[in-house]
């Protein structure tokens, strides 16, 4: 069903293949899930570049792409992002990500203003969120 569907999609499934299907389309499928999870070093690479699902963000480039399309972020979201990127999969407070910037001191209060800005460009028209906020915890990047 179509719940099931976006379900799946919502839990982070790459795709969804409907039964009965053409294998010609199954390994069509197959490939371009391999063609995007090639471009990305293995952790700790020393490449600079991190992957969190079909997200890319370069470090050393200071790029970040969603889906093979190039996103454009000001340079202190870029920041935010990069920090992310390096702790992916864990909550990260205001006073933490404030503490990363500190090339400048930041209003701590202006770290959520700068979340949403991300959240509107990485996660906006995409299934999978990858930005998630959980109270008294902090942010997080990752599936």
């Amino acid at each position: 069903s179509v719940a099931d569907r976006v379900l799946a999609l919502d839990s982070g499934a790459d795709d969804y293949l409907l039964k009965p299907f053409h294998m010609d389309e199954c390994m069509a499928r197959v490939r371009r899930l391999v063609r995007t999870y090639r471009r990305c070093p293995p952790p700790d690479s020393g490449s600079g570049i991190h992957c969190i699902a079909d997200l890319t963000v370069d470090t050393k480039r200071h790029t970040v792409t969603r889906s093979g399309k190039r996103l454009s972020l000001s340079a202190k979201e870029c920041a935010i992002l990069e920090i992310f990127a390096a702790h992916k999969g864990t909550f990260l407070t205001k006073e933490q990500i404030e503490a990363h910037l500190s090339e400048e001191p930041t209003n701590i209060d202006i770290i959520p203003v700068y979340i949403h800005h991300l959240r509107r460009k990485i996660d906006e028209g995409f299934s999978c969120r990858l930005l998630r906020t959980v109270r008294r915890k902090g942010y997080m990047l990752g599936i």
